[in-house]
């Protein structure tokens, strides 16, 4: 590398650029391709092509693909570039919103859909993987949270202006004006992201930023923890056991933020679900100086989040 500082810090600002735009925006187009079906149901019964109860098993096939799809791509991400992983999900998964647009046979539909959310599963990962390779430790808290916000943009562009182009010109263009549209999303996600700064000449993004190692006892996955022996609350951790592990070299590095995620559907949990967790969050903050840090002690390679077991410190 022969470029000075000042080159190297341009090129990163660039690049991490592009990187975040396409992993957000690509996403959300994506999110375009996979919500078609909420869209067009009324249209489709009124007009006789499926019954409520088909139209049911449609929609749980795409959860039954995208489950297993992000299962195992999840780990197929680890070996493959996520330029072209990324990619090739949007665009497979446009391709297969506009076969849907035209099909009326129940099989077909329940083939084509269920495939789509294998595909679908192929995004997340290697979007999460290109933030891990362009973004430093201290800085991918605050990058998963900006490309978290592709979710809202998907059902937004989907719910306004997929919705607009269905009651202008019919059912069908639920699933061919994403598809077509996505087409060209794939191919600008290509052209905009890169697989890693080595890949750009550019030192590693630990390297870059000088990051030391620091003593872990993942706060996160304690509270994690702690919230689930309080009241059964089941969370997340977002923050060193998830994206501690350089995927590269395996070596443990500190995350600047230590997160808890709690999923919570609309329309499913009430106020007093809500009341429950706040009570529960209280009476540990109360203990909050007796509660002690964690240490790994076995994990797999790879989605350690997953599977990893844990002992007090």
């Amino acid at each position: 590398m022969t470029a000075d500082f000042a080159d190297v810090g341009a090129a990163y600002r660039k690049h991490r650029l592009r990187v975040m735009l396409a992993i957000t925006l690509g996403y959300g187009f994506i999110y375009t391709c996979r919500l078609g079906l909420n869209i067009v149901k009324k249209p489709l019964i009124d007009n006789g092509i499926f019954t409520v109860d088909e139209l049911g098993v449609i929609g749980a096939a795409l959860y039954y693909g995208y489950a297993a799809g992000k299962l195992v791509n999840g780990f197929a991400a680890d070996h493959f570039r996520p330029r072209v992983f990324f990619s090739v999900s949007i665009l497979v998964s446009a391709l297969l919103n506009l076969v849907m647009g035209w099909s009326s046979l129940l099989w077909l539909s329940i083939t084509i859909w269920i495939l789509n959310g294998w595909f679908q599963g192929m995004a997340a990962p290697a979007a999460v993987i290109s933030i891990t390779n362009w973004f430093s430790i201290s800085e991918r808290g605050r990058s998963y949270g900006i490309w978290s916000s592709s979710h809202a943009i998907g059902e937004g562009l989907t719910y306004y202006g997929i919705a607009a182009v269905v009651a202008a010109w019919g059912w069908q263009y639920g699933f061919i004006t994403p598809g077509i549209l996505c087409i060209g999303v794939a191919a600008w996600a290509y052209a905009f992201l890169q697989d890693a700064p080595k890949t750009m000449g550019l030192p590693d993004v630990h390297e870059f930023h000088g990051e030391e190692p620091e003593p872990l006892q993942y706060p996160g996955q304690a509270l994690a923890v702690e919230l689930y022996i309080e009241a059964g609350i089941r969370s997340v951790e977002i923050g060193t056991v998830m994206f501690g592990a350089d995927p590269h070299t395996g070596e443990e590095r500190p995350a600047r933020l230590d997160l808890l995620r709690l999923a919570i559907p609309r329309r499913v949990y009430t106020q007093s679900h809500m009341d429950y967790v706040l009570e529960a969050i209280g009476l540990i903050w109360e203990r909050r100086g007796h509660i002690r840090g964690m240490r790994i002690v076995r994990a797999p390679r790879f989605l350690r989040h997953f599977t990893a077991e844990f002992e007090w410190v």
